[in-house]
């Protein structure tokens, strides 16, 4: 050592010229971190709030240049607008109205003839009515209208028959088909009371057109077991009760009314088995071992009476099309 002082502590360096430079700080506080990150966030968000600024700024003046160039555009539009607006409650307005007067003003007008529902497709309908016909013998009026004169080929007409409804005030109801079970006792028929008590409202009375006139008959059942043994019963009768209606004196085998034909008799004969389009009928033949009646339980809720085995037949394919088609 040369005798100069040195002090180990001295915040300051000499510089080649000789002068003093003060050192830099290197400690680093939490306190000056948050400061610096408070600092630079306002930044960015001035920036971004400018920014922001500055866009909506842009938007409108372009906005208010587009009302300047073209402002007659700007009013067609909101005009359009209010006028759409408008239709629309104008035409909710008359919906609603003309709901309301379908609903309370509208009114079905009566109708003056029933529904007619036949239990097959029928080509013609007639009807007779019990408070037109007064005293008239019904099995002869009945057998009259079993008649076509100039039908079609393999035609089927239904016979109806009505009576006169209650009216309601003022307005006429239609007439109104009678049932299965008054039809049965306006015929005289002895049917057992077993299957009488078994037959359904609905039923028909119809005529097949071919090479002749062949009336039948279709009830409903609800009970197979008593329609099966009632019929059975019914044969001894059947016969003479459905003579009137079927006019089986007086006609030929095909079905033909003439002036010479033979009294149709059945002699000691009684119903026999046999088949028709593979199911099971009962028949009954003259003394010339023409058929003369016949009938079938189609299924378990349908008998029919017929004529003669084609137009039982016939009975069958029409059942069979019209539920197909339902």
């Amino acid at each position: 050592m040369d005798g100069g002082d040195y002090s180990p502590t001295e915040n300051s360096a000499k510089s080649p010229a000789g002068k003093n430079i003060p050192k830099q700080s290197i400690v680093r506080t939490y306190k000056s971190d948050t400061e610096e990150a408070i600092r630079i966030e306002h930044a960015s968000s001035l920036s971004i709030a400018l920014a922001e600024q500055k866009k909506k700024q842009e938007y409108q003046l372009i906005e208010d240049a587009d009302r300047e160039t073209n402002p007659a555009a700007a009013l067609s539009s909101r005009k359009i607008f209010i006028f759409i607006i408008s239709m629309l409650f104008v035409l909710a307005g008359i919906g609603a109205f003309n709901l309301n007067y379908i609903k309370e003003k509208v009114k079905p007008a009566p109708q003056d003839q029933p529904q007619i529902k036949s239990l097959i497709t029928a080509d013609s309908n007639k009807e007779i009515n019990l408070d037109e016909i007064g005293g008239n013998d019904l099995n002869s009026l009945l057998s009259d209208s079993l008649k076509l004169a100039g039908a079609a080929e393999n035609s089927i007409r239904n016979i109806y028959i009505t009576e006169n409804n209650k009216s309601a005030g003022k307005e006429k109801l239609p007439n109104k088909v009678i049932s299965s079970k008054k039809f049965m006792s306006l015929i005289n028929s002895r049917m057992p009371d077993s299957l009488l008590r078994s037959l359904k409202t609905e039923y028909m009375l119809g005529v097949h057109y071919s090479n002749g006139n062949h009336p039948f008959i279709i009830l409903k059942t609800d009970s197979y077991e008593n329609a099966f043994a009632g019929m059975l019963l019914w044969e001894k009768n059947m016969r003479a009760d459905l003579s009137g209606l079927f006019s089986l004196n007086g006609e030929s085998s095909s079905g033909e009314a003439t002036a010479t034909a033979p009294h149709v008799s059945a002699g000691n004969k009684d119903f026999e088995d046999v088949l028709v389009k593979n199911k099971d009928a009962r028949v009954l033949k003259n003394s010339d071992d023409n058929v003369i009646l016949i009938y079938s339980l189609f299924d378990k809720e349908t008998v029919i009476i017929a004529a003669n085995t084609d137009t039982l037949a016939e009975l069958f394919d029409r059942i069979i099309r019209s539920r197909t088609i339902r």
